[in-house]
């Protein structure tokens, strides 16, 4: 039968033929027929490790059984096969030599970037320790700026006392802290300039100058406002997925709660506690509790409420939030 189908149907050839190998099996058939086709075939398919496993199957048959003109059949192809499968192994062995090789050149790149990587790191050490030093001359200058800031301020008292100069004052001193802050600005991206260039002394003095904790909270304002600009009906949106009585109130114009500000980010991608607690300055575990909180009081579940965040519209494919306020 599997002679019938070999041309026209070679999937039932293939069947018929593995159900003649299985006959002779249990009906302890030594003439090795099937096998030795079977073998054959898998050898004609390039898998050779099966075909040579049946065709040393099928000479062991021949071998008990006797038959001399079989074991001549298979001792044909026993040659071909063989050299095929070890051919096989061959080429597998070439692939091992090769990979191997690839990554023991790999570990050795590795190794010499880790030398490297612990000269630049002595390098990094030596210049820390060379401002250190010159540390007390910084903290000198930081004064020096400190001192004229309050006098900015005492000046900001004397103005104040006088309901004309009011607007003038406010300008000016938003003006004055505003060029306070840029050349505190230019100092450092100087001084770091100077740092790399090895001028240590003429850096030193405008380092530790700038005011982080002020340009993170600019920042989240910044964050908020553009934010609000392209999703300028988010907190309504958020708030159609809780109870009436567990919604957001509305924050003052072009700002966000802590609360919102979490799920915006989580809206725009990113949604990774790792990376919300550092931009918040807060704890992996405070930021866990606020989402955990939010999402217990929605109406959804937490799937549901994670996949309607990230549904939320913005201003562009929600023609309704054009005439909105963004943050109001």
């Amino acid at each position: 039968l599997s002679s019938l189908y070999r041309n026209t149907d070679p999937d039932s050839s293939l069947i018929f033929l593995i159900k003649a190998a299985i006959a002779d099996e249990r009906a302890s058939v030594k003439e090795s027929t099937a096998l030795t086709n079977l073998a054959n075939h898998f050898f004609q398919e390039k898998e050779f490790e099966r075909a040579s496993r049946y065709i040393n199957l099928a000479l062991a048959d021949a071998n008990f059984f006797g038959a001399q003109h079989r074991k001549m059949q298979i001792l044909h192809s026993l040659p071909l096969i063989e050299n095929q499968r070890l051919e096989l192994e061959r080429s597998k062995y070439r692939q091992f030599v090769f990979f191997s090789a690839t990554l023991a050149v790999l570990l050795l790149f590795s190794l010499l970037l880790i030398i490297r990587t612990q000269r630049q790191k002595r390098q990094i050490d030596l210049q820390n320790r060379q401002i250190n030093a010159q540390n007390q001359k910084l903290i000198e200058r930081e004064t020096a700026i400190r001192r004229a800031y309050q006098k900015l301020e005492d000046y900001a008292q004397e103005l104040s006392e006088s309901n004309q100069l009011k607007e003038k004052y406010i300008g000016h001193f938003f003006e004055s802290n505003t060029n306070l802050i840029n050349k505190v600005h230019a100092l450092f991206s100087g001084a770091l300039k100077q740092v790399r260039e090895g001028k240590f002394k003429e850096a030193i003095y405008s380092l530790q100058q700038f005011n982080d904790d002020y340009e993170k909270k600019r920042l989240l304002q910044d964050f908020d406002a553009t934010f609000l600009t392209v999703f300028p009906s988010f907190i309504e949106q958020i708030n159609r997925f809780f109870p009436e009585t567990e919604r957001f109130e509305m924050p003052p114009p072009n700002t966000l709660s802590t609360e919102l500000r979490i799920f915006a980010l989580i809206r725009l991608g990113i949604s990774n506690n790792h990376t919300i607690a550092r931009i918040h300055n807060f704890s992996v575990n405070t930021i866990y509790a606020y989402k955990t909180r939010i999402r217990n009081k929605s109406s959804l579940s937490n799937d549901e409420f994670d996949q309607a965040i990230l549904g939320i519209r913005t201003i562009w494919d929600d023609p309704a939030a054009e005439t909105g306020s963004p943050g109001t």
